[in-house]
């Protein structure tokens, strides 16, 4: 069981993260510690008095010995405690700095002292799989930043090769989700990040956390689309322009059953020269060779010639496109039959000089990067020459494998695998093993990778799923954009995650990277809260994440805030007070979608990162109120515009796409979800009369909108 200490969790945010928290897990363990200042209040949480794993302490985040007594016995920190109201801000700055700055302080220092193990802050694999790099698969101890992994954009389906930005490693106890079939093998933490696509819609990808997508009833590993190089022809040194289809065929029959051979032989030397003292020496004025009158004290001439040999039988399924192919490319060819066995060759330096680059010696072929890079036509070519040189199709199924003993070879051929639209895997294959494929019986002098690829999908759902406990290290990549690549585990291989009112005002998107710029107390508290959770982070090493909420508004709403001040005035057919001339712009967030992008960024998010969490709901505040107004059926006559107040911040809006990326999407139907609000408001007339009839909450709505006039 895991606990969490929610600080200010008394108040609208952090009462109705408790309740989302203790619904949606059943091992998890919520402390509320709340001051109950004028926004914080016991009946947010009045249903859940009675849950045995729920638990209310009152006290000040800013008092370091109640904050040390609870922060000894649980593992994580969810700040929520804040002087949350600008307004009282403009009034009160000064209690506004303790609680937003000094607050947070006691509140590090205390998660360092007690070494908080967020153990949830990324999601991660474990130790038995390796990442699929473009320079072969590696542990996690041998990647390192910059390393190039493929990857796939969750938006458009292509493959795109992306660098790895950092490299997570840490230590972990607890339940991993072990996805396990012939065909499916990874072993994940329960919040890890999964890419799927489902039956219905095999186009779109999904992303959903382990545990999530371990209860789907359907589900499929995603397959990437490839783009490339679409060139028809490439420029061979010392050849020319040839067809990259039939060169790339020729180079695949090649790497599976093709050797260059450098054959030397030494000849007597009937005039004694090397060959260049012969030309310099023998030749007579009219240009003709003739015999020297002294002859030179070489004996013998070694000669040289580079054969290349393709080791294929008349009979083998790629013998007839092989010659094909060698005709369209202009090689003149010879057929052989011998002790030996039965093959094609040719002599060209030329060509031998060419395909030395594909590696001489069955263990140490392999495909040259640059090759990778072509489009699918090409690669398809590539493709079928290893195939119809060392690799086989199973009868009726059209179900390529191939056979190798290098191990460069069985990197590159899962990359050509997954450009093509395959999902591969390979099985090692031992010394003793031998077979037989179309006649030819296989007995290697190595171990050997037998590499399977399937076009089919591949299921990873509930009943391939299992949760497991697992105590050691645990691991992730940071992938630029699209946050994703290529994981192995025992031979199988699948796409999988890898593992935010402080900026001022805008004309367009607040990014987690843009300047802090606040404009009131409040915003400039906050700022100064998150800049010491950053100084914690690089110094000592503290687990950290920070959200940054856009407006939020729901259920238990304090109704001094615009949207339930303005339902409950209308509801008592008070004036509703609007700043200025209404026109600000707010981005709003239905509060469950706020709790869900918490959650998420607190289980998949990256240690020392900010994620910004918005509604993607723009509105002006004229119109949230008049809709309000509407809702109720009550005349817009009750609108009374006043003095702005100082420092209000035109738009505010964030950028979510770093939230997105982890699988968040809010719900965007406001006009709804506040009819939702309006309709809560209007059944719990006792909760929010009994906030509104309190001496502090009158004084200061006095005091604040008499100044307004």
């Amino acid at each position: 069981m895991k606990r969490f200490l929610v600080t200010g969790g008394a108040g609208f945010i952090g009462s109705n993260f408790a309740r989302y928290f203790l619904d949606k897990y059943p091992d998890y363990t919520v402390w509320v510690l709340d001051a109950l200042t004028y926004a914080g209040n016991t009946d947010n949480f009045h249903d859940l008095w009675d849950n045995p794993r729920f638990a209310f302490f009152q006290g000040r985040i800013e008092d370091p010995v109640i904050v040390d007594n609870l922060s000894r016995n649980v593992d994580c920190i969810i700040n929520f405690a804040a002087e949350s109201h600008n307004d009282r801000a403009i009034l009160d700055p000064e209690t506004a700095q303790i609680t937003n700055f000094n607050g947070v302080g006691v509140l590090l220092e205390a998660a360092r002292k007690h070494n908080h193990a967020r153990f949830h802050q990324v999601s991660c694999y474990d130790t038995a799989s390796r990442a699929l790099t473009v320079d072969g698969l590696k542990r996690f101890d041998e990647i390192q930043p910059g390393d190039r992994v493929l990857s796939v954009n969750p938006k458009t389906g292509f493959l795109e090769e992306k660098s790895v930005e950092k490299v997570i490693l840490q230590d972990y106890s607890g339940p991993m989700i072990h996805f396990k079939s012939n065909r499916m093998d990874l072993m994940v933490t329960p919040n890890h990040r999964m890419f799927f696509t489902t039956p219905a819609h095999p186009e779109e990808i999904r992303i959903e956390t382990a545990e999530e997508l371990s209860q789907r009833a359907a589900a499929n590993v995603v397959k990437g689309k490839w783009k490339g190089s679409s060139e028809t022809e490439l420029a061979v040194p010392g050849i020319g322009a040839v067809s990259i289809v039939d060169l790339f065929y020729l180079c695949g029959m090649f790497i599976g059953d093709g050797f260059v051979s450098i054959q030397k032989q030494n000849r007597p030397n009937k005039t004694g020269y090397r060959r260049t003292d012969y030309l310099q020496n023998c030749r007579a004025a009219n240009g003709r060779f003739g015999t020297p009158i002294q002859r030179g004290n070489e004996e013998v001439t070694t000669s040289t010639c580079h054969r290349i040999f393709f080791d294929i039988p008349e009979k083998d399924k790629g013998r007839q496109r092989l010659e094909k192919t060698l005709n369209n490319l202009g090689i003149s060819w010879t057929a052989h039959k011998g002790k030996a066995g039965e093959h094609i060759y040719f002599s060209s330096d030329i060509w031998a000089k060419f395909f030395l680059q594909f590696g001489q010696g069955a263990a140490n072929k392999q495909i040259p990067a640059w090759m990778l890079e072509y489009d699918v036509l090409s690669l398809k070519a590539l493709f079928d020459g290893l195939v119809d040189s060392d690799g086989h199709y199973r009868s009726g199924k059209n179900l390529p494998s191939f056979s190798t003993s290098s191990t460069r070879l069985m990197e590159g051929m899962v990359t050509l695998g997954f450009k093509l639209g395959y999902l591969p895997r390979f099985s090692v294959r031992s010394e003793e093993a031998q077979g037989n494929i179309d006649g030819r019986t296989i007995r290697p002098n190595l171990p050997a990778y037998m590499i399977f690829f399937r076009q089919e999908n591949v299921s990873t759902e509930k009943r391939c799923a299992s949760k497991v406990e697992y105590d050691g290290q645990v691991w992730c990549l940071k992938v630029q954009d699209n946050r994703n690549f290529i994981v192995e585990r025992n031979g199988i291989f699948t796409i999988s995650g890898n593992t935010d009112e402080v900026y001022g005002s805008t004309d367009g998107e607040f990014k987690e990277g843009d300047p802090l710029e606040p404009n009131q107390p409040y915003s400039a508290a906050k700022a100064g809260g998150e800049l010491l959770v950053r100084a914690y982070n690089v110094t000592f090493g503290l687990n950290t994440i920070v959200t940054r909420g856009s407006n939020t508004f729901g259920p238990y709403h304090y109704p001094e805030k615009l949207i339930p001040l303005m339902i409950t005035n209308a509801m008592e057919d008070k004036p509703l007070p609007v700043y200025g001339d209404g026109k600000q712009v707010r981005d709003w967030m239905w509060v469950l979608d706020h709790c869900k992008g918490i959650d998420i960024a607190l289980h998949q998010g990256v240690s020392g990162e900010i994620y910004n969490v918005g509604g993607g709901s723009e509105r002006h505040n004229i119109d949230v109120v008049k809709g309000i107004l509407a809702a109720l059926g009550k005349p817009e006559t009750l609108i009374k515009y006043v003095t702005d107040r100082p420092g209000h911040d035109r738009r505010y809006s964030l950028n979510t796409e770093k939230m997105e990326a982890l699988g968040f999407a809010p719900d965007r139907n406001f006009d709804p979800l506040l009819e939702q609000t309006v309709k809560w408001f209007v059944e719990n007339e006792a909760w929010w009369r009994k906030i509104k009839s309190r001496e502090d909450y009158t004084s200061f709505t006095k005091k604040w909108y008499d100044e307004r006039k």
